[in-house]
């Protein structure tokens, strides 16, 4: 799958949620609850985006626009691992997102995970036991 960021920064923000930092130990569950949600889509919308490494922000002229911040390589893997874990062990049915890791435009030395999340017929629960 081919995902633009530049074009995600213009989509409506009911279809794309973004995550700055993706390596705190809440952003798991709170990744996966976004990701039910789509699933659910109650809006008919066709489901939905979580972006981890950047923000939204404003700009000077106080229009939204995409901060970059990035993630590194082995939180990548990590944060990929435990949203796929969560989302089999926690959500039921189950969902199983569809993954993008894209280079940071503004650091090379970082990445971009989005996670894509496809809308179903039927009612997604999150339980993580809290």
């Amino acid at each position: 799958m081919d995902i633009d960021l530049r074009d995600l920064a213009k989509k409506e923000s009911e279809r794309v949620e973004w995550k700055e930092d993706g390596t705190y130990d809440k952003i798991t569950q709170s990744i996966v609850r976004t990701l039910s949600a789509f699933a659910n889509d109650i809006a008919n919308m066709g489901g939905g985006y979580v972006v981890c490494g950047a923000k939204e922000i404003k700009d000077e002229y106080g229009f939204p626009t995409v901060s970059y911040k990035g993630i590194s390589a082995r939180k990548v893997q990590e944060l990929r691992g435990k949203v796929v874990q969560h989302c089999l062990s926690y959500v039921r049915p189950s969902i199983s997102p569809i993954i993008e890791e894209l280079e940071n435009p503004d650091d090379e030395s970082t990445r971009i995970l989005i996670f894509l999340s496809i809308s179903t017929q039927e009612a997604h629960t999150y339980r993580d036991g809290e």
